[in-house]
C-alpha cells in the first residue's frame, strides 16, 4: 500500500504553535498532494515549570487554548470540504498533578487522537533538551543530554503503559541528536519495545529523519523488525512543521517497509 495521509503535523495557529503554515495552507497541500485525508496534531505541552513557544504553564489558558484550536480546525476543515481529524502530539510528564489534569481534561478536549511524544525534560521537568537547530546551532551537546537518557526511556515506558495514546511518537528520536547509529542504550530501548508489544500500542515511521541526512527513520531498522515480528502496527509520519514537509520521504519509508514485508498497517477511521 501507500500511505495518503499524515497524522502528525503542525501549524501556526493563533501564533502560539510550532508550525510555519495555517491550517488552511496544510490543507491546500494535502489536497494537492491527492490524499484521503490528514490529521492536524499540535504539541499539546502543559506543565508549571515550562516556557516557550507552543508550551503552557497555565493549565486553565491552556485548556481554552486547545478547545479554540480544535473548533479552528473543525471549522477549516467544512470550509474546505477536506477530512481532518484532529489529534494532539501529547508530551508525558511522570507527576501526578499533571496526570490528574490529563485524565480530567486532556482526554476530554474532543480530540479524535492522541500521538504520546517525549522531548526529555530532565526530572525537574524543566530540561527541553530535543530543541530543533536554530541558525545551525543546537544549544545541547551530546554530552549534555546523555545523563538524561534513562529518564528518557523511562518516561516512555510509562507514557506507554498509561494506556492513553493512540500511537507512539519518534520511538529513538534521541539518534539526531546524540549522533549515535542506533546500537547505544541497546537495553533501554528493548524495555521500551517490551511495553510496546504488551500494550500492542501502534508506533509511528517518522521519516522526518531520512530528510536530515539520516540512513534510517525512527525508529531503527532493527527496532522495526522487532515490531513486525511481535505484529505491531505501524504508520507513517512526516512530523511536518511546514505544508512542503507533508509527505516527505513517504516513498523511502514505503520501500524500507517492502523491503521488510512489513504489512501490518495503522489507519485512524474517518
Amino acid at each position: 500500500m501507500s500511505q495518503n495521509f499524515s497524522y502528525h503535523t503542525h501549524t501556526n495557529t493563533f501564533g502560539l504553535f510550532d508550525g510555519q503554515n495555517s491550517i488552511k495552507e496544510m490543507i491546500d497541500r494535502a489536497k494537492a498532494l491527492g490524499w484521503s485525508h490528514m490529521g492536524i496534531s499540535n504539541h499539546l505541552i502543559v506543565h508549571p515549570n515550562v516556557k516557550g513557544k507552543c508550551l503552557f504553564s497555565d493549565y486553565v489558558q491552556a485548556e481554552d487554548i486547545y478547545k479554540r484550536l480544535i473548533e479552528e480546525i473543525r471549522e477549516e476543515s467544512i470550509r474546505q470540504n477536506f477530512p481532518v481529524l484532529v489529534g494532539f502530539e501529547v508530551d508525558y510528564f511522570r507527576d501526578p498533578v499533571w496526570e490528574k489534569w490529563f485524565e480530567r481534561v486532556g482526554l476530554n478536549l474532543g480530540a479524535d487522537y492522541l500521538i504520546g511524544s517525549t522531548h526529555i525534560w530532565g526530572k525537574d521537568e524543566t530540561g527541553f533538551l530535543f530543541l530543533e537547530p536554530r541558525n545551525n546551532v543546537h544549544p545541547y551537546t551530546p554530552q549534555d543530554m546523555f545523563p538524561h537518557m534513562n529518564f528518557y526511556f523511562d518516561t516512555q515506558k510509562a507514557m506507554i503503559q498509561s494506556g492513553l495514546f493512540t500511537f507512539l511518537a519518534h520511538m529513538d528520536v534521541q539518534r539526531r541528536y546524540l549522533v549515535e547509529d542506533g546500537t547505544a542504550f541497546i537495553d533501554q530501548k528493548n524495555a521500551v519495545i517490551e511495553e510496546i508489544i504488551k500494550a500492542k500500542l501502534p508506533v509511528e515511521i517518522n521519516t522526518s529523519a531520512l530528510t536530515l541526512g539520516m540512513t534510517e527513520p525512527h525508529p531503527s531498522v532493527w527496532i522495526l523488525k522487532k515490531l513486525q515480528a511481535a505484529n505491531i502496527p505501524v504508520v507513517l509520519s512526516d512530523d511536518a512543521h511546514r505544508a512542503d514537509h507533508l509527505g516527505r520521504a513517504f516513498d523511502q519509508a514505503e520501500e524500507l517497509l517492502k523491503d521488510l514485508n512489513y504489512t501490518h498497517r495503522f489507519q485512524l477511521k474517518f
